[in-house]
């Protein structure tokens, strides 16, 4: 138990650096608040500008460009007058729209699973030399509980009409299962502990039906923990529950297995496949079906 835990609060350089890079990231704001903070910084810098007298020659007309100032009246009015026209004569915007709104709708109607079902289901081995496929599931939908970090309902189903959520799955759990789901899903080290902890709560009447109480719960069961590695470990933790819990209600384990039964039937004659996995489930669940 205790080498699990080293091997996971130990931290290579480039695993700093990265943490580094996701904690800033995590506390940006919300792009349409970055985008008025950005846009006041570019209003006071546009002041400052102007009140300096700075201005700029258009390499193209020649012509002097004359910093604008948002805060004066002619300033305004320019603004309002040119706010349509900004984005308008934008060409690539339009396209963007229409392209995020495309893909969005695509997603959440389920018609690019269905396509790519659909193109690759009738594909003869022949065809198919050669086949990559990447095994893990990459999610920050806090409507569907994906994060732990923001608020939103314990679900973390990739497809909400089929089978039930993490919550309803720990409402009936037994603590023996659910601590060798934590283990063998996601290499758990603090595994008993957790489900001691969580199975006690829901015997109390305390449905954990949020990402925050499921949270909350994992903070309060690693509170023994040194003050200077605590932090870094319960992020780790929950990032491998939240992951157990996932894999567990959309079996991902079993579609994995049912991957590698048809695999060899996908591939003609001589073809290769590449498999990355991206922990030690996956990787245990493809070694094992290749020496079969």
């Amino acid at each position: 138990m205790s080498e699990n835990t080293n091997t996971a609060t130990k931290q290579t350089w480039l695993d700093k650096a990265l943490t580094v890079v996701e904690n800033v990231c995590n506390k940006l704001p919300d792009p349409v608040i970055l985008f008025c903070w950005l846009f006041l910084f570019t209003a006071i810098i546009g002041t400052i500008a102007t009140v300096a007298g700075v201005s700029l020659i258009n390499p193209a007309s020649g012509e002097a460009v004359v910093s604008q100032n948002f805060f004066s009246a002619d300033g305004l009015d320019w603004f309002l007058n040119n706010m349509v026209k900004n984005f308008t004569g934008f060409a690539p915007l339009g396209l963007v729209i229409t392209m995020t709104l495309g893909i969005g709708l695509c997603e959440e109607s389920g018609l690019i699973m269905s396509l790519l079902k659909g193109c690759l289901s009738d594909v003869p081995p022949a065809l198919i030399p050669y086949l990559i496929a990447f095994v893990g599931t990459i999610g920050n939908n806090p409507k569907r509980g994906f994060s732990f970090r923001a608020d939103g309902p314990l679900d973390l189903r990739l497809n909400q009409e089929k089978g039930i959520s993490a919550a309803e799955r720990l409402d009936t759990i037994e603590r023996e299962e659910l601590a060798g789901m934590l283990y063998e899903n996601s290499d758990e080290p603090y595994c008993e502990e957790l489900a001691k902890a969580i199975t006690d709560e829901i015997r109390r009447g305390n449905r954990i039906d949020t990402t925050t109480k499921l949270r909350e719960i994992i903070e309060k069961t690693l509170d023994f923990l040194p003050e200077k590695e605590k932090k870094e470990t319960v992020k780790k933790t929950c990032q491998r529950v939240f992951q157990a819990l996932r894999i567990d209600v959309n079996q991902e384990f079993e579609v994995l297995y049912e991957f590698m039964e048809k695999l060899p039937n996908a591939l003609r004659p001589g073809g290769r496949a590449a498999i990355l996995t991206f922990h030690s489930g996956e990787d245990k669940l493809v070694k094992a079906a290749l020496k079969e």
